[in-house]
């Protein structure tokens, strides 16, 4: 079962940055459209970043370190960034649910009974158990 876990994970981060792109050229057409101008494609984030892997890397010589690892330290953050939001969102909406399935629940003399109505059920003297 671990290996499922890790495998969706993956998977997800993988979905995450294949998408981004796509989601900056929505924002870009958006943009366009609120200001009533003619945009480009979605796709061409893609094409710019297949122009920067096409292109040679000019560093000068004497540039430190810090320069040279920053886009992968850049990369790096924005890959976990995604992982964590991809972690923590199902176990947010996992406790959201299971809070949910509680509020189905009424106590009604001590006992815990499904409740059939909405929230304006008629009966007052149900008390609902949530937290």
């Amino acid at each position: 079962m671990k290996i499922f876990d890790w495998t969706v994970q993956v998977m997800g981060i993988a979905l995450a940055l294949a998408a981004a792109p796509v989601f900056l050229g929505w924002v870009n057409q958006c943009r366009a459209w609120l200001q009533n101008k003619s945009a480009p494609s979605i796709l061409q984030p893609y094409r710019g970043i297949r122009k920067l892997f096409h292109k040679d890397a000019v560093i000068a010589q004497n540039a430190s370190q810090l320069f040279r690892l920053a886009p992968y330290v850049v990369f790096g953050a924005m890959v976990t960034a995604a992982a964590v939001i991809l972690t923590v969102v199902p176990f947010v909406l996992g406790e959201r649910a299971s809070a949910q399935s509680r509020s189905d629940r009424a106590v009604v003399d001590g006992r815990c009974k499904e409740v059939k109505g909405t929230w304006l059920d008629p009966n007052p003297s149900v008390r609902f158990a949530g937290r």
